[in-house]
């Protein structure tokens, strides 16, 4: 796609972030340098939100798996790598949950990410989406990190564990047993544990 033919697909935001904004959304990674190169000389906010979701162009980036991108953004050294979105989701969370590995590893090589970032919604953390999703590659990354709590449980109590064997990914279920670290007798709200399921 052409600079000329890039569209936002991003919502809300104001004109004056609109190649920032492009980028993120997946716009050309021409566009994404320009609109990053403006930070600096039109003060442009790099961690702009959209008026809809709340969302930044980080987030928009992470959650679509625009690696350079990320890495344009990551390199300005402005962005908040945890910022929350209006339902608190970060934008390791959004990457996370959509399996874009090579996006989470950029944003766990800033050693600056929150890797148990809860969301209000859901209560869920980045390893609760992954593992919930199968999404076995950034499991596998945000475990290696030896930072993440494995029995963290979400709103209704479920952790990655149960969540991961709910959904039938048994090479996530198996990536978190190895770790040595999951309870497996935690009991949900319902008192369901993951082998009772």
């Amino acid at each position: 796609m052409s600079d000329s033919d890039a569209t936002v697909r991003c919502v809300g935001f104001a004109d004056d972030a609109r190649q920032l904004v492009e980028a993120a959304c997946g716009a050309t990674l021409a566009t994404a340098y320009r609109g990053i190169q403006r930070t600096s000389s039109d003060k442009v906010d790099v961690d702009v939100r959209d008026t809809v979701y709340g969302q930044t162009p980080l987030s928009w980036a992470a959650r679509n798996g625009l690696e350079a991108v990320v890495k344009l953004l990551l390199d300005t050294n402005k962005v908040d790598v945890n910022a929350r979105d209006r339902i608190d989701r970060t934008p390791l969370s959004r990457a996370a949950e959509n399996g874009h590995d090579a996006v989470v590893k950029l944003l766990l090589d800033t050693d600056k990410v929150d890797v148990d970032a809860r969301d209000t919604v859901y209560g869920q953390t980045p390893l609760l989406w992954a593992a919930r999703n199968g999404r076995e590659a950034v499991v596998e990354l945000l475990l290696h990190t030896n930072k993440v709590d494995v029995d963290a449980r979400d709103k209704i109590g479920r952790t990655s564990f149960s969540r991961a064997a709910e959904e039938g990914h048994a090479a996530v279920v198996k990536l978190l047993f190895d770790t040595g670290k999951v309870n497996v007798d935690i009991g949900d709200n319902y008192n369901c544990t993951p082998l009772s399921r």
